[in-house]
């Protein structure tokens, strides 16, 4: 089982369709290279493409400026064909979807494995933290957590030395997670239990660039059993979240860390709430920037579930649950319901597959969450839906990623947060993961999401890991012609712009932003989505559009026309072969 984004005075121009067919087609990504991005909007994409090996719970991180995304995981998690646990990054630039070929950090084989992995960004490397069964990887002597970090421009990845190794005790390590500080020094949290997998603890260690050493290993939570942790770095604190739990009971507790230390003891570490057994809440994430700082999770909300082994009910509906502390006000606020409370815009349980009632986000949903430049939290979570009446009617089961987002908040701290939507995907299991990252890049909040899931809902099918990534904000597009007679009218249609979302676009504004000298020429018409123009001198006119819904406005979309006193337009008949 699994564990737990030039001007002519006159001139003829020649159009070569097939000639910027073949040179498009000539752009391809180089193994070893910066990733070339084609473009953006690719949804979907199988990142793993392993049809033998388990991919398994992946992460993504963006870079600050929005330039780079690298998406980590697991392969070969379950040891199919006599091995597991190689570790894979793949990465792209110019905040874009292509991401480039598969770069080993870590090779598993028979003497060791890798079990899970977290990454982080910071300039042109990619920080990677993954946890190593070292001897056999079913009866390991030794479980390390490990540290690499790998060039973003060539693929190069450098494993840390020995003396370097976060951890070297023989006992059960699972979750970890990693954040970056200012000075791109890594921190890393884990949990480790003792030799027999119970009593689990929470684990810290840092390393110092000026000193070039890691500190030492640090208790975060300890008592009781502690697990699936998480890491975030902002404002010159460390931020700590994980499960706590004691019997039948859980609850969500949170640890912070400045120059300081650590602001609570590691046995009495500050809980949101006290152990909770019928709404029990599970799987947390943070994200912390901005002075803002998210937590999400995943509550069951079924009031007939019973933990009690002797009178078990198991949880037949959660719901995604989030706090949020307001670094002006210095304060935590209340438990909300992702997409339902407060400055949340209620969210749609649609399905492109089927219409899902809330009772269905049933088993985990495991939520994540990260952050824009405003600090306004994007989250993602994958939710079961039954498909033609469900399995006790003869249906399927499966599972599809939801996700929602907020681009600004209000005066009280609180987002004001998009509908829910799927991203897509048929998944046959609830050890579905997903992970999120935000970035802005070139005036757009682009959202990229790596998650489990299978080509298919059949059981024999192996897990890959996908991506999905697109823009919040949404996008201009100007159909007009390239290339017209001087004195011709041409019309500028704005029509195509869209919304990725599927809002309503509120305005269009349009300029003509550049003309020949002499030309007399101005933009008419009263169409919001359409202009006419005039192109009266030889030379060159630009134009730009750029529409906004209510939350959010495009980047400028940009087309020039050449007027000119002849045009021809040649074709040539090429046969392409893709």
């Amino acid at each position: 089982m699994l564990a737990i984004w030039r001007k002519r005075r006159r001139s003829v121009k020649i159009v070569l369709m097939a000639a910027l067919a073949i040179a498009a087609l000539a752009v391809v990504p180089v193994a070893g290279a910066r990733a070339r991005l084609l473009g953006f909007l690719r949804s979907g994409s199988n990142l793993s493409q392993d049809a033998t090996l388990i991919s398994a719970y992946p992460d993504v991180a963006v870079s600050d400026d929005g330039d780079w995304v690298a998406a980590v995981w697991t392969d070969g998690y379950q040891g199919t064909a006599g091995y597991k646990g190689h570790v894979y990054l793949r990465v792209a630039s110019n905040g874009g979807v292509n991401l480039g070929d598969k770069i080993p950090v870590f090779v598993g084989g028979s003497s060791a494995c890798a079990s899970d992995a977290a990454v982080a960004i910071s300039g042109d490397d990619a920080h990677i933290a993954y946890v190593v069964f070292n001897d056999t990887c079913d009866n390991p002597s030794q479980i390390q957590v490990r540290y690499a970090t790998c060039s973003l421009a060539n693929g190069q990845c450098e494993e840390k030395t020995a003396a370097e190794s976060v951890d070297t005790l023989a006992h059960k390590i699972t979750w970890v997670d990693l954040a970056l500080d200012a000075g791109q020094n890594p921190h890393l949290v884990w949990a480790q239990y003792d030799a027999d997998g119970k009593n689990g603890d929470i684990r810290y260690r840092a390393y110092d660039t000026g000193s070039s050493a890691w500190g030492v290993v640090e208790d975060v939570a300890v008592d009781g059993d502690n697990n699936v942790p998480a890491i975030a770095w902002a404002d010159d604190r460390v931020q700590v979240v994980w499960q706590h739990v004691e019997g039948t009971g859980r609850t969500i507790c949170y640890q912070r860390r400045d120059a300081g230390g650590w602001l609570y003891s590691p046995k009495t570490p500050y809980c949101f709430f006290g152990l909770l057994t019928t709404y029990a809440p599970e799987n947390p994430d943070v994200a912390a920037g901005a002075g803002q700082l998210f937590v999400v999770w995943d509550q069951c909300s079924d009031p007939d579930h019973n933990p009690d082994p002797e009178y078990r009910v198991p949880c037949s509906m959660y719901r995604v649950m989030y706090r949020h502390w307001d670094g002006s006000l210095e304060r935590w606020s209340e438990d909300f319901e992702v997409g339902t409370n407060h400055a949340w815009i209620a969210a749609e349980d649609y399905d492109s597959l089927d219409d899902a009632p809330r009772e269905e986000y049933v088993r985990y949903l495991r939520p994540a969450v990260s952050l824009n430049a405003d600090g306004w939290p994007t989250a993602v979570w994958h939710v079961h839906h039954s498909q033609n009446g469900g399995e006790e009617e003869g249906g399927d089961e499966s599972y599809a990623i939801h996700y929602s987002y907020a681009l600004t908040g209000t005066i009280t701290g609180k987002p004001e947060w998009i509908t829910t939507t799927v991203l897509g995907g048929y998944q046959s299991s609830w050890l579905g993961s997903a992970a999120v990252g935000v970035g802005t890049t070139s005036g757009e909040q682009r959202m990229h999401v790596v998650y489990m899931g299978k080509p298919g809902r059949d059981s024999t099918d192996a897990w890959d890991v996908y991506y999905h990534g697109f823009s919040h904000n949404p996008a201009a597009q100007i159909d007009v012609p390239g290339i017209v007679l001087v004195g011709s009218t041409v019309t500028l249609d704005g029509s195509g712009s869209y919304d990725p979302q599927g809002l309503p676009l509120m305005s269009y504004d349009w300029s003509l932003t550049g003309k020949p000298t002499g030309s007399a020429a101005a933009l008419s018409g009263s169409a919001p989505e359409a202009r006419t123009l005039t192109l009266d001198v030889l030379g060159y006119y630009t134009v730009t559009l750029e529409v906004a819904t209510s939350l959010a406005n495009s980047a400028p979309a940009v087309r020039t026309i050449l007027a000119s006193d002849s045009v021809f337009y040649g074709y040539l008949p090429v046969v392409l072969r893709q």
